[in-house]
């Protein structure tokens, strides 16, 4: 890959998803908004270097469908990694682990679309930690 902007002159590049196909303009509309949420000051470039990216991604997987799997067990690590560390700090700090989970059962976590009942708290709870090594 790279070196596809090699014989484009800078003039002739897009500056704005709007010359872009309509599966490239979303692209590059989704790319400047992570480049101004997290780098603000590159909110005046956002949109021209967004259309730059997703036309070098367009060219570089040109004719190719591109499938995005599906981020659930992304999620999920994230979830169980928030649950732990809450019910962690919360019982250390003297709660009892039974109210913890209670709490925890049945909320919104980030990136779920259900809501996950005391049991499965107590099974991400029980599951062990990959970064702890085993004793024998």
């Amino acid at each position: 890959m790279g070196g596809c902007l090699v014989n484009i002159p800078d003039e002739h590049l897009p500056t704005a998803p709007e010359q872009l196909p309509s599966e490239l303009r979303n692209v590059a509309e989704l790319i400047a908004e992570v480049l101004v949420a997290f780098r603000p000051d590159l909110a005046g470039d956002a949109n021209m270097l967004a259309a730059r990216s997703a036309f070098v991604i367009g060219d570089a997987y040109r004719g190719t469908a591109l499938y995005c799997h599906n981020l659930g067990t992304w999620w999920r690590r994230y979830r169980d990694g928030m649950i732990i560390e809450e019910f962690d700090r919360r019982t250390t700090a003297g709660e009892t682990a039974t109210k913890v989970v209670k709490e925890m059962a049945g909320r919104e976590w980030p990136g779920d679309q259900r809501r996950i009942c005391e049991r499965s708290v107590w099974l991400i709870l029980g599951k062990p930690d990959p970064r702890q090594m085993g004793l024998f």
